[in-house]
């Protein structure tokens, strides 16, 4: 690769602040973890609270990703190796315990060190980077008007079998086989795949690979998985769950003006329970609007209310769930 487009690949790259504090602003993450839990959702999104500290296993993921993105830009581990190091000191605040803090320090070196002994070869001379982190922004829906955006890993180009593939990392500490179920059984990578044929048709991307870094006690692995099919049905479907996930989000957050937010964003306790919760201390109280309760950090995304405030629900009509201002004022009325 030549240095003009190492240089072109560095500057369609996320700055490493904004990869630190932000996913893709309504994108696949921001949806999925409504989803996930609607209370967690409007206490992260609307209301603009995030954790003082920060999931160790989120913090040595993030900047493992960020080495990865640093070596395909100058195939050298060494200088992939020290990044990760400055990245992880400069996140040391966001850990809640010293210790756990070394500890992934050094695992994420042995990790990364696993991962280039295992594919550096492969990726030389067989893999070119198409597009690294590189944020698209686009339009869905009937008439063009929801925006979607998203920053896949990385899109490859297999010199082997002429095809280019998304490429996708995930960290483990816990089994490289059911990381790789769930990846297939997810859909951000589905959300890749579609949103790939939007940007770029010309691609003709179908499917994806996951490489898993995996590091339990002494043992480190690196594995790739097989390729991850997704079918012109699948991609069809991850749309239109999308388009209403939007306006059902856009019409929960416009409703709050008349229904308080247990009625619109319940918690899902059993999420909760199975992979824990960074806010369980505040789920179940009445947070206020502006109110930062202890342990949290006031972090508001403008975005959600630039998102809100531009999208029209008359059209939607179909798609209604919560009452409009009409029917509520009429109801009022008659009381």
């Amino acid at each position: 690769m030549t240095e003009d487009k190492y240089v072109e690949l560095l500057n369609s790259s996320p700055t490493v602040k904004d990869q630190r504090r932000r996913e893709s602003p309504a994108g696949y993450h921001y949806y999925w973890s409504y989803w996930e839990n609607a209370r967690n959702w409007y206490l992260k999104y609307v209301l603009g609270l995030r954790p003082k500290y920060t999931s160790p296993a989120l913090v040595k993921g993030a900047c493992i990703h960020e080495a990865i993105t640093k070596y395909y830009l100058k195939h050298d581990i060494g200088d992939s190796i020290d990044f990760y190091q400055k990245e992880m000191e400069l996140r040391r605040e966001e850990y809640e315990e010293a210790g756990r803090w070394v500890t992934d320090l050094n695992d994420g070196i042995a990790m990364l060190d696993m991962w280039w002994q295992v594919w550096n070869k492969t990726e030389v001379e067989n893999l070119t980077p198409l597009e690294i982190e590189k944020l698209h922004e686009f339009w869905i829906g009937p008439d063009n008007s929801l925006k979607f955006t998203v920053r896949a890993d990385r899109i490859m180009h297999e010199k082997d079998f002429n095809k280019n593939r998304v490429y996708d990392t995930k960290t483990s500490g816990w089994s490289i086989s059911k990381t790789i179920q769930n990846v297939e059984a997810e859909d951000q990578i589905t959300g890749y795949i579609w949103a790939m044929a939007k940007v770029h048709p010309e691609w003709k991307i179908q499917d994806a690979v996951v490489d898993v870094l995996f590091k339990k006690n002494s043992v480190v692995k690196a594995e790739r998985s097989d390729p991850i099919y997704r079918t012109k049905l699948d991609l069809a479907i991850f749309e239109l769950n999308i388009i209403g996930t939007i306006i059902e989000t856009t019409q929960k957050v416009k409703a709050l003006k008349w229904y308080p937010w247990p009625i619109l964003f319940p918690r899902n306790g059993r999420i909760a329970g199975i992979f824990g919760d960074p806010y369980e201390a505040i789920s179940r109280i009445d947070v206020k609007p502006g109110q930062v309760p202890t342990g949290f950090i006031r972090d508001e995304w403008v975005e959600v209310k630039d998102l809100v405030d531009n999208i029209d629900l008359a059209k939607w009509d179909g798609f209604k769930v919560v009452q409009t201002e009409e029917v509520y004022e009429s109801q009022q009325s008659k009381q």
